[in-house]
């Protein structure tokens, strides 16, 4: 990308250019021009500019050239040296080519500041989740198996594939787990052990069981095929330490 400044300089070289070397682009403005990106339509307010700029211009030259009008019996040139009378007639001109130049790199450097970022990591193809949805995706069951921490990884990976009714009564589990025997309270458990978790799991499966003998949710995370699992507490308060951290079943 061309910076404003750029342009502007080679507006300059170009001002001083004699008119007969126009044609060989010394200044390098002819490419440079066109080695910019298309920056799509014009502003409105940008053209009016450009368009006040060049008018006011052609009224200058059309007064001058009125003012150096010369009787037919006089003889002898003008007062102004022809370098100066060139210099004059190209200056309003390059002023507005300046003006669209900043416009073109004014708005090019607008379109790259609010070209919408990914808010997925590079790579990455999920999406945004609502609570709701999550909360569609979660399974809870209470199997009655007493998981352990040697054992846990088969567990987890047995539980996440099978299917069995619940052994616990529902009085029994509102008693030791309370709200988390709702899916969003579940969801709202799993954010606290990692967030990333939940960027848009196919299934959410939850065993509302024991580990090494305390009442434990045991949770197993399924996306793109993937399976995580951890334990944590009935409690499941924030800062608490998981008493199985997430890994691959």
């Amino acid at each position: 990308m061309h910076s404003s400044s750029q342009l502007l300089n080679r507006l300059e070289e170009a001002v001083t250019t004699p008119p007969d070397d126009f044609e060989n682009d010394p200044t390098g403005m002819r490419d440079l021009l066109r080695s910019l990106p298309d920056p799509g339509p014009m502003p409105q307010d940008v053209a009016d500019r450009i368009a006040a700029a060049l008018a006011a211009e052609h009224a200058g030259r059309a007064e001058d050239d009125r003012s150096n009008v010369t009787p037919m019996t006089r003889t002898g040139r003008s007062s102004k040296p022809a370098g100066r009378r060139w210099m004059q007639a190209v200056g309003g001109v390059a002023a507005a080519a300046a003006v669209a130049a900043v416009a073109v790199v004014g708005i090019n450097s607008l379109q790259q500041d609010n070209a919408p970022t990914s808010a997925v990591p590079s790579g990455g193809t999920h999406r945004s989740v609502s609570t709701d949805e999550l909360a569609d995706r979660v399974q809870v069951e209470s199997t009655g198996t007493s998981y352990t921490g040697a054992s846990f990884n088969t567990q987890a990976a047995s539980m996440a594939t099978g299917s069995k009714t619940s052994r616990i009564p529902a009085q029994e589990l509102l008693t030791q787990f309370g709200a988390l025997t709702k899916p969003r309270a579940i969801i709202g458990c799993v954010r606290t052990v990692g967030g990333s978790l939940l960027d848009d799991p196919s299934s959410i499966k939850v065993d509302l069981a024991t580990y090494d003998g305390k009442p434990a949710l045991i949770v197993v995370v399924t996306d793109d095929g993937k399976r995580t699992a951890f334990a944590v507490s009935s409690s499941c308060s924030k800062g608490d330490k998981p008493y199985a951290a997430p890994r691959s079943v």
